[in-house]
């Protein structure tokens, strides 16, 4: 398994993104849950292998606190891709999010 930065690794999935084509909008959103999951961490400058089931639900529950469901269900989806992708470029040996069920987004009234 590969060493890296939370940062270099979050700089390079965004230009994978970008690579892909992938709207303005979401790679915003992108950089939104990357900012929130920097500043939950608390951490100066932490490796990609500090992202493990008990720190991410941990994110997801710190999130729910003050975003709202739907918010909280983007930044899983966007962390799921990411680690992901980290793990298919062997930075990550398993993937820690398959252990943390997402959050509940409301259901809009009929």
């Amino acid at each position: 398994m590969k060493r890296m930065t939370l940062q270099n690794a979050v700089c390079l999935y965004q230009a994978d993104c970008k690579a892909r084509n992938l709207s303005t909008r979401t790679m915003e959103l992108n950089e939104c849950a990357f900012n929130a999951l920097r500043s939950f961490l608390e951490e100066p400058d932490p490796t990609i292998d500090c992202l493990t089931p008990g720190v991410l639900r941990g994110f997801f529950t710190a999130t729910s606190e003050n975003k709202s469901p739907s918010t909280s269900a983007r930044y899983y989806d966007v962390l799921s891709s990411f680690v992901r992708w980290r793990v298919l470029d062997e930075f990550l040996s398993e993937n820690p999010i398959t252990d943390v069920q997402k959050p509940k987004k409301k259901e809009p009234p009929i």
